[in-house]
């Protein structure tokens, strides 16, 4: 069994719009098209692969033709500019990543920028926690990650792009007035700030401090 192309890069833009009205503008035909691959693909693969929610989602089976659609654009991308066919400016790939908030912040967009200027890409970009941008990429929703996971990814290879060193920081009103004494028992009633709910760097360095992360009050 093959699965075509257009049937599943049909099912990545779906997912990636939230909608088959907005799936069929962007693939410039109407919904009722856009309908009608998703019920071939599902046929072929006697499995549903998108489930209608607003927005849809893909079932699991559908992340796997996702995967698959993301990575034969690449491919095809790829080949077409070793081919010198691929100079059309107007013919952009969408390149999905996943990126934590610290690298977004700081060193991410310069690499992307130089990236942009020799090849015909643009990028959408998925921001969350290190920890977790690698689960991402294993459901499909990008095709790369800046992540805290050393080991690959199925069907992907991992790269060290070297380490971003963090230092505990206040100001010395702060500091006068939650940090004098004993510093573990200052540190589990000093209040601190999280960046969002899933942010657990604090954490980990409290409890290299000996500090129960529990402890202290959050913003």
């Amino acid at each position: 069994m093959r699965i075509p192309f257009e049937l599943a890069e049909t099912l990545a833009v779906v997912v990636d719009e939230g909608t088959l009205d907005a799936a069929a503008r962007r693939l410039h035909v109407t919904p009722s098209a856009v309908s009608q691959r998703i019920k071939t693909l599902e046929e072929q693969l006697g499995r549903l692969v998108l489930v209608r929610s607003k927005p849809v989602r893909p079932t699991e089976a559908g992340i796997s033709v996702i995967r698959l659609a993301r990575q034969t654009a690449l491919l095809e991308h790829d080949a077409l500019a070793e081919l010198g066919a691929g100079d059309d400016e107007a013919a952009l790939t969408i390149v999905p990543l996943a990126v934590n908030a610290d690298s977004l912040a700081t060193w991410f967009l310069e690499p992307l920028a130089r990236l942009a200027q020799r090849h015909p890409v643009v990028f959408d970009l998925h921001r969350d926690d290190q920890d977790f941008t690698a689960g991402l990429l294993e459901s499909g929703t990008v095709m790369g990650a800046v992540t805290s996971r050393a080991a690959p990814v199925a069907g992907c290879r991992s790269s060290a792009l070297g380490a971003m060193r963090y230092e505990a920081v206040a100001t010395p009103a702060y500091v006068a007035r939650w940090l004098a004494g004993d510093r573990v028992e200052a540190l589990a009633n000093a209040p601190l700030v999280d960046f969002d709910r899933r942010d657990d760097l604090q954490n980990a360095w409290l409890a290299d401090q000996g500090v129960d992360p529990a402890q202290p009050p959050r913003h």
